[in-house]
């Protein structure tokens, strides 16, 4: 007798662990995911299938991962150009605060 636990099926008897090339994963929420067309040119696709051949994955992964990379870049990028503000205007922070202050 099979019983249906969400997306596996549990067999009495069956030892899992022993299997080697099973991952037995749950998932609270499901990731929904958008298609996007992208037009890439041959040159691109011959790269992008090496690499998904390569890593033994998806063309669709190395995608995404270019994708969160690329943002995770920008993200970084940001937070750096943002440190450090007070040195870009060319006004000492400290001197601008005692001047503020010195107005009390």
């Amino acid at each position: 007798m099979e019983q249906q636990l969400g997306h596996a099926i549990e067999r009495p008897g069956l030892d899992l662990t022993r299997l080697p090339a099973i991952c037995i994963c749950h998932m609270e929420r499901e990731t929904v995911m958008k298609e996007v067309l992208v037009g890439i040119t041959e040159e691109q696709e011959r790269a992008l299938n090496r690499l998904a051949k390569d890593n033994r994955s998806s063309r669709a992964a190395i995608i995404r991962q270019a994708i969160d990379d690329l943002l995770s870049a920008r993200q970084r990028e940001a937070g750096r150009e943002a440190f450090g503000l007070w040195g870009k205007a060319g006004q000492d922070g400290l001197a601008y605060q005692r001047e503020l202050r010195a107005e009390w």
